[in-house]
């Protein structure tokens, strides 16, 4: 016979009764430590057995809701209902926690890695347009104090580059988003281009001159930028990355600033760089809307090339700034995939 001293307490009741629980095969009593009375007679298959957790006292619950919780924390209630098997087995078996950690690896890899992504697509099908926009303006408005300085091309140079970009708005782009050309000077990204949510295309005046001898090579750009629009890249990073800070906030317990991330998502454009399969899905946009216009595919492999030698050395600050704001595939690939048809390969 088993028996354990610890304390009882009544349905409904506040206060408990010090007693003891005798255990013999499948029976259960509790007994009244100082006048031996019978408080409570079953068996042990009827009841609820709490939760184990290491370190604390593991208490039993009765049918009429009754409760007795021994003194021993390190005691474990033998045959005990089925609640706490989980639980006990997790606490006592280490393959079955090594199983357990392992799974919620792979289980935390797989939403982050594919159920994500993939749900991301769906919800920026789903966004209002009114969001996207306030999206965009964000994350100009931070741009303009850091990093963007009032352009300094001319008026010709803005001129030729607006007449391209106005044909490719009429011609390519959708009437989805309010799409806009803007030009800034800024040393610290160099000759760069890059597109928001709502249709906004930023073109600094580097890019703009080093390009000013190709404008061919100026339109593979804008169409890049146009395709990550029209695929809706910057809206899934945003939706990516507030599924993943949901996910981590509730493996380790923290919603509560839910209502913040949504209102500071467009700040999320600049902490993710856009996945090398969105690289090359707007690639791909610009190469076969380059042949539709009867443009040379190459004009993006020469854009590419040109982008390439004139970048600064990988430990300048541009540089970083660079990989900070976009992880391109590798310079090379891409210029093999705009010179080289599929076919031909």
């Amino acid at each position: 016979m088993d028996s354990v001293i610890g304390d009882f307490q009544f349905p409904g009741a506040a206060s408990s009764t010090a007693a003891r629980a005798h255990i013999e095969g499948d029976c259960i009593r509790i007994l009244a430590v100082d006048d031996e009375r019978l408080l409570k007679n079953s068996t042990l298959l009827h009841l609820a057995q709490g939760m184990i957790i290491p370190g604390l006292a593991v208490d039993i619950q009765f049918a009429d809701g009754s409760l007795f919780t021994p003194r021993d924390s390190n005691f474990r209630w033998p045959k005990a209902g089925s609640r706490g098997d989980l639980a006990t087995t997790l606490e006592t078996n280490r393959l079955a926690i090594a199983i357990s950690m392992v799974g919620l690896v792979f289980a935390t890899w797989l939403m982050i890695a594919k159920v994500i992504p993939s749900a991301a697509v769906a919800t920026a099908k789903l966004l209002p347009t009114s969001v996207q926009s306030q999206m965009g303006k964000q994350t100009l408005s931070f741009l303009e104090r850091v990093f963007l300085n009032p352009s300094e091309l001319t008026t010709d140079q803005q001129a030729s580059a607006e007449q391209a970009w106005d044909k490719l708005k009429d011609d390519i782009a959708s009437d989805d988003f309010q799409y806009s050309l803007n030009f800034y000077k800024s040393p610290a990204m160099g000759a760069n281009a890059f597109a928001l949510p709502d249709g906004t295309v930023v073109v600094t005046d580097e890019l703009i001159e080093l390009l000013a001898d190709k404008p061919d090579a100026l339109i593979a750009v804008l169409l890049h930028e146009i395709g990550h629009v029209e695929n809706q890249h910057g809206v899934q990073l945003v939706a990516q990355s507030l599924g993943i800070t949901f996910v981590f906030a509730a493996l380790f317990g923290d919603l509560e600033g839910a209502t913040e991330l949504f209102l500071g998502a467009g700040g999320s454009l600049l902490q993710n760089a856009f996945s090398r399969d969105m690289e090359r899905e707007a690639d791909a946009f610009a190469i076969t809307n380059l042949e539709q216009l009867g443009i040379a595919r190459t004009a993006f492999a020469d854009a590419i090339r040109e982008i390439s030698q004139g970048s600064p050395s990988s430990g300048s600050s541009v540089s970083l700034l660079e990989k900070y704001l976009s992880s391109h595939p590798d310079p090379a690939e891409r210029i093999q995939a705009a010179e080289h048809k599929p076919q031909d390969d």
